[in-house]
């Protein structure tokens, strides 16, 4: 699952409207992903747009990392490899206190 955030990142990355920010006006301007009331606030607003437009390439690109990164500090989840996950990585059982 985290490889699908992290491609779908990486991919609109490559495309136009959000390499200068403006795709989230045109995602807002969609029927079907409208709020009522509050769309025609964000498009209207340029600031809004381009903070929608990079924080949503952030959020997809760096949660799985985010996630990744906090299951192995608290040793609660099991790596494919011990190089991938850091020393305070529990390996059988969660850490105890």
């Amino acid at each position: 699952m985290c490889l699908v955030y992290v491609v779908s990142g990486l991919y609109k990355v490559q495309g136009e409207v959000w390499q200068d920010g403006t795709a989230f006006f045109y995602i807002m301007r969609v029927p079907e992903f409208e709020l009522p009331g509050w769309s025609s606030l964000v498009y209207d607003n340029d600031v809004l747009v381009f903070l929608g437009t990079y924080s949503t390439i952030l959020f997809l690109v760096y949660f799985p990392m985010g996630t990744w990164w906090r299951g192995c500090a608290r040793g609660r989840r099991r790596h494919p490899s011990p190089s991938m996950c850091p020393s305070a990585c529990s390996w059988d059982s969660p850490r105890s206190p």
